[in-house]
């Protein structure tokens, strides 16, 4: 199987506002998808903002 490239590159945030904000206001990459999970202690949401290549940050 060849790899051409990955799907998405997972950062930590303490503000998903903050964070929506950064990455769609100031640098233009739209927000394309949402998930909340159960996991230890509470909850965790992972915002998907596309890069533009088909791959995203989250």
């Amino acid at each position: 199987m060849r790899r051409t490239g990955f799907h998405h590159v997972a950062y930590a945030c303490r503000d998903a506002e903050a964070t929506r904000h950064f990455y769609e206001d100031l640098l233009g990459m739209p927000l394309v998808h949402t998930e909340v999970k159960a996991g230890e202690g509470g909850f965790f949401r992972h915002l998907f903002f596309d890069t533009g290549d088909g791959t995203c940050i989250a």
